[in-house]
Formats: C-alpha cells, sequence, structure tokens
C-alpha cells in the first residue's frame, strides 16, 4: 500500500481541486482507514484487521466502490471523503502495480520488471516489498519538496467513529497519528530510514509523480461522475421496521423449535425471502401456527391477542410502537363515544388492526374527496365528539387537506380533536422526497410494490420530477439505460421497509 507520505501528498493536491474542503478534517481522513491496523502507529487502542478497514478480496482491489456505495449518504463529511480517497488511492497504486509491473502465469504473480528493464523471477510477497520500498522512499521526496501543513486536532475527527463502523480510533489514537504525521511533515524523521534499499527498483522517480497525477484525475472524474447521485438521508429502514426484521431474526436464531410470523412482517419482498431463507414460517390465519408466533410491524387486530391466549400460543410482538400508541389513541376516544375518521387505506394491515379499536362508528378517508362522506356519515350519527387519525404511512399532504376540509366544514356544536399520527420517520421521509425531487432530472424510488409508504414517496416524487420511478431491484433499471445516462442529476430515496442491501446494489448499477 502508498505510504502515508504519498496519500498526504495526493490529499493535499485534491484538496485544492475540491470546492469548500475542510483540508484539515480531509487531510487526517486520508490515513483513517491504516489507523487501527496498528502497522504505522504503535500502542492503539483497538486493533481492526486490515481486510476489515480496506475491504480486502474485493475484485481488482476495488474495496472504494464498496465504501461509497456503502457511506454515501455520508461522502459529504471530510474525514468519510478522505477515507474514501486514501481506498482510491490504495487501489490505483497497487493496480498500477499489478497490472503495469508484475508478471504473471496462470492467475500468480512470479517476477517483476524493474525500473531498468530487467525483469527478475520472484513471488508476490517479494514484489509486495519491493513496491512498499519504492513507495517509502517516493513518500519522502514528498515530505520534503511538497508543502503540505501541519495536521491540527479536531473533535470533528471523532465524528468518523459515529458513521463507518469499522473504524474505531479515540482521541488518543488520533493525537498520536497526527503527532506521527508532524513529525515527518516537519521533517523532524525520515521515513527513508525505514527502506531496505535507498534506490528505487520498480519505479523512477518520474513515473511516481506521473502516476500520482492520473491518480488525482482518477479521483476527481470518480467523485465527478458519482456526484450527479444523491441518495435521501432518510432512505431505508425505519425504528419500526429495523426493531421487527430484527427481533424475527434473533427469534430464529434463539429458537430450537419453528417460529412463525403471522402476515408479512413488512411490505418488502426481498426481507421476506431472507427471512424465510433463515427458517421463518409466514402464515396468515393465527389457526395455522404451531408455535412461537410473530406479531408484524404493522400490528394485527386485538382479537388475535385473545386466540392466541385461548389456543395457548407464544406471541412476540413486534408492532411498531407508533402503530400501538394509534391503537390505544383509537381504543380510549372510542370508549369516550368519540366518532372516529381514520385516514388511510381500508385493506392495509396496520388499518385492520386499528379499526378494532375502534367503535361502530368509525369512517375510513381513504382520498381527500372521501371527508364529505365522512361529515356526512358523522352528522347522520349525531355525534358531538369527533377524533381524526391517520395510518403511520399516509399522505403528510393529503392529512393536511383532509385536516383543512373538517376544520372548514365541521359544525361547531361538535366538538374536534385531530392527531397527526403520521409517524414522524414518514413525515420526514417525504418531506425530504419533495425538496429532492425538486433537485434532480430524474427520481429513483426503491421499495416494495405494495410498500404504502414507498406509493406515497414515489406519488410525492412525480409532483415534481416526471421521470420518477418506482422499483424493487436494480434490475428494473435495465431498461431505463438511456434516462439513466442523460439526468443530470439523479435522486435515489428507499421506503420504510426496504432494506439497505437493496439501496447499495441500486447505488452500484448507478456508479
Amino acid at each position: 500500500m502508498p505510504s502515508w507520505g504519498i496519500h498526504l501528498g495526493i490529499a493535499n493536491k485534491l484538496s485544492q481541486k475540491i470546492e469548500n474542503i475542510d483540508k484539515n478534517l480531509f487531510m487526517f481522513g486520508n490515513v483513517v482507514p491504516d489507523i487501527n491496523n496498528g502497522y504505522v502507529v504503535e500502542d492503539i487502542s483497538k486493533i481492526i484487521p486490515h481486510k476489515i478497514t480496506h475491504y480486502d478480496g474485493e475484485k481488482d482491489f476495488k474495496g472504494y466502490r464498496k465504501f461509497f456505495i456503502k457511506y454515501i449518504k455520508n461522502v459529504k463529511n471530510p474525514v468519510v471523503l478522505g477515507s474514501l480517497t486514501h481506498l482510491m488511492t490504495d487501489y490505483y497504486f497497487n493496480n498500477i502495480t499489478y497490472s503495469k509491473k508484475a508478471i504473471w502465469e496462470n492467475g500468480k504473480v512470479v517476477g517483476i520488471k524493474l525500473n531498468t528493464g530487467k525483469e527478475i523471477k520472484c513471488d508476490k510477497e517479494t514484489v509486495k516489498k519491493m513496491k512498499e520500498n519504492d513507495f517509502k522512499i517516493f513518500a519522502d521526496y514528498i515530505y520534503k519538496n511538497h508543502k503540505i501543513s501541519n495536521i491540527k486536532y479536531d473533535e470533528k475527527m471523532l465524528s468518523i467513529n459515529s458513521i463507518v463502523e469499522e473504524f474505531d480510533i479515540t482521541k488518543e489514537d488520533t493525537e498520536k497519528t497526527i503527532e506521527y504525521m508532524n513529525n515527518y511533515i516537519e521533517n523532524k524523521k525520515s521515513i527513508i530510514s525505514k527502506c531496505e534499499n535507498k534506490e528505487y527498483q520498480i519505479f523512477t522517480p518520474n513515473e511516481l509523480e506521473e502516476i500520482s497525477e492520473n491518480c488525482v484525475n482518477f479521483i476527481l472524474e470518480f467523485l465527478e461522475k458519482t456526484s450527479k447521485i444523491i441518495i435521501g438521508k432518510t432512505a431505508g429502514f425505519c425504528y419500526g421496521v429495523k426493531r421487527a426484521v430484527n427481533g424475527a431474526e434473533n427469534e430464529i436464531k434463539n429458537s430450537k423449535e419453528p417460529v412463525y410470523c403471522l402476515g408479512k412482517i413488512v411490505h418488502n419482498k426481498q426481507v421476506i425471502e431472507e427471512l424465510k431463507k433463515q427458517g421463518i414460517i409466514f402464515v396468515e390465519d393465527i389457526n395455522e401456527v404451531n408455535g412461537k408466533t410473530i406479531i408484524r410491524a404493522h400490528g394485527v387486530p386485538k382479537e388475535i391477542y385473545e386466540k392466541a391466549k385461548q389456543k395457548n400460543i407464544e406471541l412476540k410482538d413486534y408492532t411498531c410502537p407508533n402503530v400501538l400508541k394509534i391503537h390505544k389513541i383509537a381504543e380510549e376516544y372510542a370508549e369516550k363515544g368519540y366518532f372516529i375518521f381514520l385516514c388511510g387505506s381500508k385493506k392495509h394491515p396496520e388499518n385492520i388492526g386499528t379499526i378494532s379499536y375502534c367503535n361502530k362508528n368509525l369512517y375510513i378517508i381513504e382520498k381527500e374527496d372521501d371527508t364529505f362522506k365522512a361529515l356526512e356519515r358523522l352528522e347522520k350519527s349525531g355525534a358531538k365528539k369527533l377524533l381524526v387519525i391517520s395510518q403511520t404511512t399516509y399522505s403528510l399532504e393529503k392529512f393536511y387537506i383532509i385536516k383543512e376540509i373538517i376544520e372548514n366544514e365541521l359544525p361547531r356544536n361538535v366538538e374536534l380533536v385531530i392527531k397527526n399520527t403520521i409517524c414522524s420517520s414518514t413525515e420526514q421521509r417525504q418531506i425530504e422526497t419533495k425538496e429532492l425531487s425538486k433537485k434532480v432530472d430524474m427520481m429513483i424510488i426503491v421499495g416494495g410494490k405494495n410498500s404504502s409508504n414507498t406509493k406515497k414517496l414515489y406519488e410525492v416524487s412525480l409532483e415534481n420530477c416526471p421521470k420518477a420511478v418506482c422499483i424493487e431491484s436494480y434490475e428494473e433499471l435495465e431498461n431505463m439505460q438511456d434516462e439513466i445516462k442523460n439526468a443530470r442529476k439523479i435522486g435515489v430515496m428507499a421506503g420504510a421497509s426496504t432494506p439497505q442491501k437493496s439501496i447499495e446494489e441500486v447505488i452500484k448499477y448507478l456508479i
């Protein structure tokens, strides 16, 4: 791998070409992937293998692609961006070495071309030592001839820990690393003293200068290409879905007996298929189960709990806490004699559960125009108290329109209680989707075809971006290559039940 002097030299050049970058944080980020390896700075608090921090084993050394796909939401963080460019620099220098200089036979390195033109036979380990020796000599040259500013400690450097799960550095680790770098930047120490051979063997100085310039351009071109992709910060699993899926995985992992799930735990085909592979048995009727049973994130009608008790079935309830809150509200106000307007789909499993907690004075408002029919039903009932609630994933915009109609049309002698029970995650996701769809030429919504919140995101996108598409899998993008190629900016948002893997596959396809 290139020495830190090379990484800092590349980063120094990049910092002059990337707009509005915090140079100090960016420079530090360019050594972060190596810190936990313990190769450079000794006595690091926690050793994490190189294969984890650098994604070793990725084809053609392209661990940087996996890192980018995984952390695309955070790539504007200068420490994260610096870590990305570190991995890209590793890739570029190593790829040049093994594709241009190494001699291969039957898929194995059997020799190396020297800078003298001579070829020698040796194994891959010897090639590795020789190229690292050359890289140290070149790093020494960079330290002495490139104007690299000292790195200063900033507590923002530790932000990387809460973003990148493969790194874990302490303040002390950071300070040791900065001291190490500054010793070489100030030429208090010389990296060449660590070289076994003080002369270049594989490369010439001019070659390494050219490789450095080409590496900078390679990174800039990648950043330019990928800058057209904007992924929503709220894309993917919400808390309720994550809780349910993780809970289901733990149940099957820790159970020796069959584990059932009553209904689809979330509205996503990929998630269901993965849980089936792990052993979860999905059923639609409580009478079909014969053991521990999971309650889906959407919840179930309250009579299910009574039936389970009668049949002595152990229930593991992973109903979303926000849904349980709605059940409690509906039951409380129904007992007080309120007529209830429930905004959402009649057939959605969440609402089927909520309906069981309401009294007979109930009306389901699926779309804005239904509000007038609901008000007529209220008038005929003679009820003088009205509660308005909503499905957790209902359209925020539609809810506010319904709210306005009710407030304008409701007789003054009717007590009105409106509770916006759309979950905050849904609200934030819809708001972000609306703003994002205004900035792009193409909008890609990733999620299950039968997912209510995914459909809402698609509807919101269409209002601002005519080229909005809704897909379950990246494979559906095959027929949209022209649209993707011609788009200047592409927005990507995902429903609350869309797994990270599906989002990453879409990003991978786009880049």
